[in-house]
């Protein structure tokens, strides 16, 4: 009984029916003002950003990208003009290489047929700087180094009448250049009081070579023109040898060199030839080739009186030079120079007399300063020592010969 009491006092749910609540939906989607204006989104997409976020992206994008190319177009134009300022800089101040000076020599004064009225002259020309440079006539001789725009000038004693100053110039290299020219020098004009020779116009001499001697004129082709003049001679013309003694007209000889002098009038032919009457001529005799000759190299040999010289460039040209008592010593910046400072592979360059076997009996020395090129250009020049006693001597062996196969020097 008991158990079933317990039993009745549970409620019967078997029979009580039971009333099923569902929870108030919000019509959150279709009412709310943040989402009116969106789409639903699927479960596999991810959600867009407002309408008003692309406007606004937009907007920048339409501002911003022509700011970026304004700007980065700018900033090139910047980068340019830097670039071109400094490109005309660049040319404004540009590096140039001088070109090599060529070697070259001109006598600018005396000229070609002056009349000179003293017994000296200056000689000045131009060549390559820093280049030695022997003046000499059949009577005198001196030297000089050009200064460093090539520039030079030296004194030279003249002789009554006509006067052939030979310039040459000595490069580094061992090339040579010659120039000569004729002058005259008028000590006493026929006729002329001394004090008034430079008062009369002397100018300029005619001076060339005698193609015809007549009896009382003779046919004178100018050495400098090449034309042909008539000059005619009287009783009072006054005609004078290489010695100074005084001849006549026949005594001239065909191609003689003459200056003629003083013009005293001119008169024209039928033939438009000039025709001068003049009153003094000087005749120099062509004995062919001088006996006076200037020359350089490289002292292979050195005794108390004698000098081997070997050229620089041409092996085959070998001097012997002989001094005397009476020959002349220069170097550049001292004047007190003799043989015994003198060595072996020293360049110097000398004028002279030649004898009957081509050897010169040599009147000045001029030593030149620098290093030798050439042929022996690996030889280098010594530094002269007064208490040196040369006594060997540079033979053509092979232990003792500088190499033949050198380079030149682009100088000259």
């Amino acid at each position: 009984m008991e158990e079933k009491d317990q039993t009745n006092l549970s409620p019967d749910t078997s029979t009580v029916p039971v009333e099923t609540q569902t929870a108030p939906t919000t019509n959150f989607e279709q009412n709310s003002p943040l989402t009116e204006n969106l789409e639903p989104v699927s479960p596999d997409q991810s959600p867009k950003p407002p309408a008003s976020s692309n406007k606004f992206i937009k907007l920048l994008l339409f501002i911003g990208i022509p700011l970026i190319i304004i700007s980065a177009s700018a900033f090139f134009m910047i980068i340019s003009n830097q670039k071109a300022e400094n490109t005309v800089k660049v040319e404004i101040t540009p590096q140039v290489t001088p070109s090599p000076v060529p070697f070259t020599l001109s006598i600018t004064s005396p000229s070609e047929g002056d009349v000179i009225t003293e017994n000296k002259v200056t000689v000045k020309g131009i060549t390559y700087p820093n280049t030695a440079v022997l003046v000499h006539t059949e009577t005198d001789a001196s030297s000089v180094d050009s200064d460093t725009a090539g520039d030079f000038e030296t004194e030279i004693t003249l002789e009554e009448g006509i006067n052939t100053i030979n310039v040459t110039a000595f490069a580094v290299s061992g090339k040579e250049e010659r120039v000569s020219i004729d002058i005259v020098y008028e000590g006493q004009v026929k006729g002329v009081k001394s004090d008034e020779v430079s008062k009369n116009v002397l100018g300029k001499a005619t001076i060339g070579n005698v193609k015809e001697v007549k009896k009382n004129s003779l046919l004178v082709t100018d050495d400098e023109t090449e034309v042909e003049t008539s000059v005619f001679v009287d009783t009072t013309t006054q005609i004078i040898n290489d010695k100074k003694k005084n001849i006549k007209i026949s005594a001239i000889k065909k191609d003689s060199k003459v200056a003629v002098v003083n013009e005293a009038e001119t008169e024209t032919s039928a033939t438009g030839s000039g025709t001068k009457k003049i009153a003094k001529i000087y005749v120099k005799e062509n004995t062919g080739q001088s006996k006076r000759s200037a020359v350089s190299g490289i002292i292979t040999d050195i005794s108390s009186e004698t000098i081997t010289l070997s050229h620089q460039i041409q092996v085959d040209r070998i001097y012997t030079l002989t001094t005397t008592e009476n020959t002349v010593y220069k170097m550049k910046d001292s004047d007190l120079v003799t043989i015994s400072d003198l060595v072996i592979g020293m360049r110097i360059a000398a004028v002279g007399d030649k004898d009957e076997n081509g050897n010169l009996t040599v009147i000045r020395v001029h030593v030149i300063p620098g290093k030798a090129s050439g042929v022996y250009n690996n030889i280098t020049s010594p530094t002269p020592n007064i208490s040196s006693t040369p006594s060997a001597s540079l033979s053509p062996s092979a232990t003792s010969t500088p190499s033949i196969t050198s380079t030149l020097s682009p100088t000259p």
